[in-house]
């Protein structure tokens, strides 16, 4: 697609608002030396305007990275997530553009979240959550320079339905932000694991992670469909079968096809603290300590259970945890959901994980012909 110009005329606002700075600019030198100087500045900016067209959208986007956080009523955990949240015809998406990016990421959650549990709280996305393992993924994304966004589901989980609104709005805003030329990659959990697998055959993708689902191939993709990585946990047996009888067929068919199996995870004393980031090391040797002393772990640290069967919360406020579960919600109104996500991912059976984005990342680069990298100083 062409890129769109913006020239500049007498009328244009760019140029009054340069004018008028140019003119307050000259009005505070008061001696000859700074008098020159400014008009340097001047008829260098000059020339700059009088060039011609010039092609805003190829500039590189700089992120609104929160300096002034202090003004916010909310805690600020990450300088580098920036979203906005935006609905188009009543679809709610959630994105982030680095400056220079190498590649496009679709995101699709799982049942029962949203695209606003990828990135943090922020005044551009009021609703977002920050679910941990989410903006995990995404904070490192970003420092690869990919530009990322999310698009909730109509209902609770991905339905057929939801193909055509999701690739009105992917199209959209790929086209808004000049992105045409980028490598487009897609990761789907869940049931957002099997929307991504059926997406691909409607979309254009140039890789897709397959995220704990073994994905829908009813009938098998001819040999356009994009390279697939499945991610899924050692606990779900079942799930792993099914991936492990997919994943030949898929390659006879000429599309390649990996996985990558995530193992159980010991809970330490700062097991919690290094994945949610309001947790400090206290709180989290707290957390891990009633565990314990819960008999929910074994002699290794491991969870004997999946956290979805546990009624951890209610135990803890019958055996004196109470003033642990208000210094939990002081922190966070998302503080449940998140300690949960975690034992899910300890456990390693069923839950969205950040544990091998670098694998992640190193596979999907090993697949799609990426540009280089060029990191901005003030990303950094």
């Amino acid at each position: 697609m062409a890129p769109r110009l913006q020239p500049f005329s007498p009328r244009s606002p760019v140029l009054r608002r340069t004018a008028a700075a140019m003119a307050s600019l000259s009005a505070q030198f008061s001696n000859r030396n700074n008098l020159v100087v400014a008009l340097c500045v001047i008829a260098l900016l000059l020339v700059v305007l009088h060039s011609g067209p010039v092609n805003l959208s190829a500039l590189p986007l700089s992120p609104t990275l929160p300096q002034d956080a202090s003004r916010w009523d909310f805690p600020v955990y990450s300088k580098t997530l920036s979203p906005m949240r935006k609905v188009l015809n009543g679809t709610e998406y959630v994105y982030q553009v680095p400056p220079s990016p190498r590649a496009v990421i679709f995101l699709a959650h799982g049942c029962n979240c949203k695209a606003t549990f990828f990135w943090d709280k922020h005044p551009e996305c009021q609703t977002c959550c920050g679910a941990p393992e989410e903006r995990a993924f995404v904070i490192e994304a970003l420092r690869k320079s990919y530009a990322l966004i999310a698009i909730s589901s109509q209902n609770e989980c991905w339905q057929k339905e939801d193909s055509r609104r999701a690739k009105l709005v992917l199209e959209s805003w790929i086209d808004e932000f000049t992105l045409t030329e980028l490598p487009l990659l897609g990761l789907g959990a869940s049931s957002g694991g099997y929307f991504i697998s059926s997406f691909a055959k409607v979309v254009r993708f140039d890789a897709i992670v397959v995220m704990i689902a073994e994905g829908r191939f009813q009938s098998v993709p001819d040999s356009l469909y994009p390279p697939v990585l499945f991610v899924h946990m050692i606990k779900d047996e079942m799930r792993a079968k099914k991936i492990r009888e997919r994943i030949p067929v898929l390659r006879k068919a000429g599309i390649e096809a990996d996985e990558i199996q995530c193992k159980e995870i010991k809970i330490s004393d700062d097991f919690f603290a290094k994945r949610i980031p309001y947790i400090d090391v206290p709180t989290s040797t707290r957390l891990r300590e009633f565990f314990l002393q819960s008999e929910y772990l074994d002699k290794r640290g491991h969870l004997k259970m999946d956290g979805r069967l546990m009624k951890w919360k209610a135990e803890m406020r019958s055996k004196g945890g109470q003033e642990l579960l208000e210094t939990l919600s002081r922190k966070s109104g998302n503080w449940e959901h998140h300690i949960c996500e975690e034992l899910n991912v300890a456990f390693s059976f069923h839950e969205f994980t950040s544990r091998p984005t670098g694998k992640i990342i190193a596979w999907l680069e090993s697949h799609v012909k990426m540009p280089p990298k060029i990191t901005s100083e003030s990303w950094r």
